[in-house]
């Protein structure tokens, strides 16, 4: 599974990259508090919350306190579970609580080098944050604007058509806007080329595919790749090693070795409330 895992402490290193292209940044704060606007509202996180991040949400922070534990996942996975989701069916859940137990559990499986319950738990985190995202886009009190809106929607559609062949031109007359406006204002909030974000889009989710056994050839052509060479070369350019070292450059992605029992417990406990 393509993910890292790592802390983050006000007094040593603070949060230099709040969000990155292809990534769900998710957040437990375990010391202290910290401030953030995410897209237009204002944050206040403290002990014991988990938020997410998107990498097409625009994020400025105000200030960090204390530590926290960063988990960031491939989009491919978010988006692999957004089509499966049934929004009609979800019944209401303890979200807070829940995702502070599921974040937990994946910190736990990911120590005890467990696979299965690694998946299981970030599968479980994932459909609760999707809950929420639903819940709060009923809501009138949660509102952006058109520009954000609109990248946004790209971004979801790019990332659910990573298997046909799109282009910018397409993607423009499917959200019924002008080509260039809509270049334009996703480079100003990505950062980069809407040609860029769906070719390097591809080469993420192709790393899943590659780390769950798939083999080369086939994973070329599953994103329309013309040879393997040309895909090889773009792999490179965007991962920074070739498909065939993956493995070997995934294999160390967890900066946290280890929690205290006491520190678990007392987080476990507190979910429960």
């Amino acid at each position: 599974m393509d993910y890292t895992l790592k802390s983050y402490h006000a007094k040593h290193v603070p949060i230099s990259q709040l969000s990155r292209p292809h990534f769900l940044h998710i957040f437990l704060i375990t010391e202290g508090e910290f401030m953030v606007l995410k897209n237009t509202t204002f944050h206040h996180f403290k002990v014991g919350d988990v938020f997410h991040i998107h990498d097409y949400e625009s994020i400025t922070q105000i200030s960090f306190n204390g530590s926290l534990i960063c988990l960031s996942l491939n989009n491919f996975y978010y988006y692999q579970y957004f089509q499966q989701l049934n929004f009609d069916a979800i019944e209401h859940i303890s979200i807070k609580k829940e995702r502070r137990v599921q974040f937990l559990d994946i910190v736990d499986a990911i120590q005890h080098q467990s696979i299965n319950n690694l998946n299981e738990a970030i599968k479980h985190l994932i459909k609760n944050i999707q809950y929420s995202e639903y819940h709060n886009s009923q809501s009138s009190d949660i509102q952006c604007s058109y520009k954000t809106a609109l990248i946004k929607d790209v971004v979801q559609y790019v990332n659910t058509h990573l298997t046909t062949k799109i282009t910018c031109k397409q993607i423009a007359n499917y959200f019924f806007v002008n080509n260039s406006f809509l270049s334009r204002e996703f480079s100003t909030l990505m950062n980069c080329k809407l040609s860029q974000y769906i070719t390097s889009s591809k080469i993420h989710a192709s790393v899943c595919d590659l780390l769950n056994g798939d083999h080369l050839n086939i994973v070329q052509q599953r994103y329309g790749f013309r040879t393997q060479n040309e895909y090889c070369y773009l792999f490179n350019n965007v991962i920074g090693c070739y498909p065939s070292d993956i493995h070997s450059h995934t294999k160390s992605r967890s900066g946290i070795q280890h929690l205290k029992y006491d520190f678990y417990q007392q987080f476990q406990s507190n979910a429960l409330k």
